[in-house]
């Protein structure tokens, strides 16, 4: 796990395969969000966000808003 800001994706050069990143609206507002790397997304058998999936990270429950899909720049992400 990862803390991220909203500028992560543009300075990795990533891209999502499904959902969105995060915006200065949810680090503003303390939302418990996550973007998973494909390679966590597929161990966790979560395909896409259309059906708002979550998961727990310790006692948090995350809400999971998009998954990537490749990054230019640190590929440890993509795990």
């Amino acid at each position: 796990m990862r803390a991220a800001s909203p500028d992560l994706l543009r300075a990795v050069r990533g891209e999502l395969a499904s959902g969105r990143f995060l915006d200065s609206r949810y680090s503003t507002r303390g939302d418990r969000v996550a973007v998973l790397g494909p390679d966590a997304a597929r161990r966790l058998g979560i395909g896409g966000v259309e059906w708002l999936p979550a998961i727990y990270v310790g006692d948090h429950l995350y809400l999971v808003i998009g998954i990537l899909r490749d990054v230019v720049r640190k590929p440890e992400l993509l795990g």
